[in-house]
């Protein structure tokens, strides 16, 4: 195997973050990862770094016929039976993001003994809302419909989201029109700024809500009722891009219409280090995918 500090491999601003590791100081992350792809370099370093051993990507397929339509499943190593499974939503303000670029996520998700999916899904301007969230819907049907086969518990499916694709996570979870809220048994949103949308917001996404009526409820924070699965949120305390009040103020939401929500703050870290979290050399440093793989795991199933 290549040392992990080999500069052509992962690119100059990553060494200097595997520097700061073996020297035991406290580093955060993707402020580290120079260059004008920062998630490639990332996936690099995770793919060299001990600590996925094992997992496999054991399928990349279609779940509709659009060619955003397409989603990737990570295995953990070894057999498995009734592994819970998570199906993953990244971010990318629902204009931007490829499952590959995210492989890091999968892996680690695999890791913790948890089946993961990782889809694509339809982006503005191609679709507008509600149409990306239709395409999570489909995905997590599919997760569900091919969780028995892949080694899972279909009972046992959670949705989780990083930024913008914690909105979309949300609205699968909480609101019923689109048909899998009643078959998830989780939900986990990791810096979500979207769960409430000001009108300064809302007019900044314009595009996206091209064609959707000014008082059609499109806030996940309408849709909390008492009965809404288990929620983690996590946030980092100076996350600028999707301020740490919008995830308190959700989950003050789902705790008044009497819904089980737990909240936690990484003091320091910021938005895209919540991400950068989950892969292999950073886990150490930010406890992210330990806290989802634990409440994953104890998230009991959806009813029969």
């Amino acid at each position: 195997m290549k040392p992990v500090t080999r500069r052509w491999l992962i690119g100059g601003g990553a060494v200097a973050a595997v520097a700061a590791i073996a020297a035991g100081r406290e580093y955060y992350l993707l402020s580290s990862l120079k260059g004008p792809d920062p998630l490639l370099n990332l996936n690099r370093l995770d793919a060299v770094t001990p600590g996925s051993d094992g997992v496999q990507l054991a399928e990349s397929t279609t779940y509709g016929p659009d060619p955003r339509q397409r989603l990737d499943v990570y295995l953990p190593a070894g057999d498995v039976t009734n592994a819970p499974v998570v199906v993953f939503f990244y971010g990318g303000g629902w204009v931007k993001g490829d499952r590959g670029d995210h492989r890091f996520v999968g892996r680690a998700l695999a890791s913790r003994g948890i089946i993961a999916v990782v889809p694509d899904y339809r982006l503005v301007p191609q679709v507008s809302y509600p149409d990306f969230i239709a395409d999570g819907a489909t995905a997590v049907q599919w997760a569900i419909a091919n969780a028995a086969r892949l080694g899972g518990d279909p009972r046992r499916v959670a949705v989780a989201g990083h930024s913008a694709g914690s909105y979309i996570a949300a609205m699968l979870a909480l609101n019923p029109a689109f048909g899998v809220a009643d078959k998830v048994n989780a939900l986990i949103g990791i810096s979500g700024g979207r769960y409430t949308l000001t009108p300064r917001v809302r007019a900044k996404l314009a595009e996206a809500f091209s064609k959707t009526p000014a008082d059609t409820p499109v806030e996940p924070i309408d849709f909390v009722r008492a009965d809404a699965p288990p929620t983690l949120l996590l946030t980092g305390s100076v996350d600028d891009v999707a301020a740490p009040r919008i995830t308190y103020d959700f989950a003050a939401a789902l705790r008044a219409a009497g819904a089980p929500v737990t909240v936690k703050t990484y003091p320091g870290v910021e938005h895209k280090d919540m991400l950068a979290a989950f892969a292999a050399p950073y886990r150490w440093n930010i406890p992210v995918l330990d806290d989802v793989a634990r409440f994953v795991m104890a998230a009991p199933p959806v009813a029969p």
